[in-house]
């Protein structure tokens, strides 16, 4: 009883959030529209790892001429429709819920943590069986993270290893030492983020996930995502683009795409960051002034060490800087390199996956030879 109430209030939106700032009516707080949107595409970068590294990662260990374009589709139809079908889930105990308390669905309806552990526990408790249930419904919360944790964490290993194999060409024993034992890598990884995150177990706890997750979903992704579409649009360009797919796999970007990744893309995300950044400079999440500089630092940073490391780092083959690139003259010689490699793959396939830039097990001594 309920459940109906709640299926109802997740399939009937509140247009009018979309376009227009409300007040809400017990806190007197405005919400603002751009918010709606931003935790919308905040959404989408998380559930499919965008601007995150795993996605390409993953991708690097795909053979030569894997259909990169039908997959991509796939993946993203797949989770799309895994979300919608668990929001009837939840939405039909939040109604269960609210017709419980004698409450409108407004009043139960919670985000984050107090949705998880909080609201769905409650309901969990009604149910025959009431232990079991929530052992389970845990333990689903527990492998969830791990799988995503995972994915996370190889995206870095792989980058730590990429960087590797470069110094252990230029004969560092160290490097060489760090890819023959394999295992001490992830350690690392691993070690670092273990002590990163003991600052979300303290009583803070709380405050610290607002922070580090307010700056990384609503701003830190966005930076990432508008910097993605103008390497790959106005940098690299559409045409080169063009040329190494129809090399790799016979697929080139159509005009939708080429809208999109041009000017779409790069402009309402631009939007979006702006309007976000605007609210929370305006009416910032704490008054703690060395919490807003760290917040910020995480947003900052990260962009400005690419970029450093961009536009100062030579390039391998043409020994020149970041304006070889943006002059043309590092994009030929790669897209002469991925015409060899193209030829090379069509006359021997290798039989195991092995990622474009370097191998993906085994000893990491001997760069791959489908470097990209």
């Amino acid at each position: 009883q309920g459940a109906e109430t709640g299926i109802r209030y997740y399939l009937k939106p509140d247009f009018n959030r979309l376009f227009n700032d409300v007040v809400d009516p017990k806190t007197g707080e405005t919400l603002k529209a751009a918010d709606v949107w931003l935790q919308a595409v905040t959404q989408i970068f998380f559930s499919l790892s965008l601007g995150q590294g795993a996605m390409i990662t993953y991708a690097s260990y795909n053979p030569p001429h894997f259909p990169v374009a039908s997959n991509s589709v796939i993946v993203a139809l797949t989770n799309c429709g895994t979300e919608f079908f668990a929001g009837f889930c939840v939405f039909s105990i939040l109604g269960y819920l609210a017709e419980r308390r004698g409450e409108p669905i407004e009043s139960v309806v919670a985000a984050g943590p107090g949705l998880v552990f909080e609201v769905i526990p409650e309901a969990i408790s009604l149910m025959p069986a009431a232990g079991l249930f929530s052992f389970m419904f845990f333990l689903m919360l527990l492998l969830l993270g791990l799988s995503s944790a995972v994915s996370l964490v190889q995206a870095a290993i792989a980058i730590l290893r990429d960087m590797l194999k470069d110094f252990a060409a230029g004969s560092a024993s160290w490097a060489k030492f760090l890819l023959k034992h394999s295992w001490l890598v992830p350690c690392f990884c691993c070690t670092v983020m273990f002590c990163m995150g003991l600052f979300m177990c303290r009583s803070s706890g709380v405050e610290w996930v607002d922070l580090v997750d307010i700056h990384v979903s609503n701003f830190l992704l966005t930076l990432i995502g508008v910097s993605e579409f103008i390497v790959v649009g106005w940098v690299f360009g559409i045409p080169n683009y063009n040329t190494l797919m129809k090399l790799r796999i016979g697929w080139q970007a159509n005009l939708f795409l080429v809208i999109v990744w041009r000017f779409v893309g790069p402009v309402v995300l631009s939007i979006l960051f702006l309007a976000g950044a605007t609210a929370t400079i305006s009416h910032p999440m704490t008054d703690v002034q060395w919490a807003l500089v760290l917040g910020w630092s995480i947003v900052v940073l990260p962009i400005s060490v690419f970029l450093g490391y961009a536009i100062f780092t030579p390039d391998e083959e043409t020994e020149q800087s970041v304006m070889s690139v943006l002059l043309g003259q590092k994009r030929k010689t790669l897209l002469k390199q991925h015409r060899s490699d193209s030829s090379l793959y069509e006359s021997e396939e290798s039989p195991t996956p092995t990622r474009l830039n370097g191998q993906r097990d085994g000893n990491q001594d001997e760069p791959s030879n489908s470097r990209e």
